[in-house]
């Protein structure tokens, strides 16, 4: 088994031509962030409002990111990982 993490390739590849004097022509691909990051980010998100707004009827502690923010990234990595796993079983 590899332990090569999965990351879904660029979230938000494109091409760029650079034309010189011909004969050069010279394509880039930039390809940003993976999609493994772009999922962590959004799960990031999900796991901040979940930490700062209580359920109803629950009272909420302040919220110290300092506290947190290793873990949240950690569990923000991990629910990237079962995104990715979950698109290649549908795949």
């Amino acid at each position: 088994m590899s332990d090569q993490i999965k990351d879904g390739g660029p979230a938000f590849p494109c091409e760029e031509l650079h034309d010189q004097t011909p004969p050069y022509r010279h394509l880039l691909a930039h390809q940003g962030m993976t999609l493994r990051d772009y999922f962590a980010a959004k799960a990031l998100v999900g796991l901040f409002s979940m930490e700062a707004n209580p359920r109803v009827g629950e009272t909420c502690e302040p919220f110290h990111i300092d506290k947190h923010c290793d873990a949240m990234a950690q569990h923000a990595y991990k629910l990237a990982d079962a995104m990715i796993a979950a698109r290649e079983q549908q795949s």
